[in-house]
């Protein structure tokens, strides 16, 4: 009777590390694609970062170039204005009555 309980303990034992063996060998595998899944949402992650800070950049950059256009805009007009400011200068030739200051229509003399 010993000896056939030994038999079966020891069988049940065999089967048990099959068992703790087959899990573990499972349990690599999840490992394996679980490292997988990290490394991929890593990439993706730092990708995302990066398109983040590029937007960033462009919309930055895109409101830096709309107030320069705006202040570029504004100065050509307060320069234009300046030039209409003064009166156009006769040439020598134009006889001393034809010299007189015309108003001018936008805003000028």
């Amino acid at each position: 009777m010993v000896t056939q309980l030994a038999t079966e303990h020891s069988g049940e034992v065999n089967a048990l590390y099959e068992q703790v063996m087959a899990m573990r060998a499972e349990l690599d595998r999840c490992k394996d694609l679980m490292s997988g899944f990290a490394d991929r949402e890593k990439a993706i992650t730092q990708l995302m970062n990066e398109l983040q800070q590029q937007a960033i950049q462009a919309t930055t950059q895109h409101a830096f170039n709309e107030s320069r256009v705006e202040q570029d805009a504004s100065d050509e007009v307060q320069r234009i204005k300046s030039l209409l400011s003064s009166p156009a200068v006769p040439p020598p030739s134009v006889t001393p009555h034809l010299q007189q200051v015309v108003p001018m229509p936008f805003g000028g003399r």
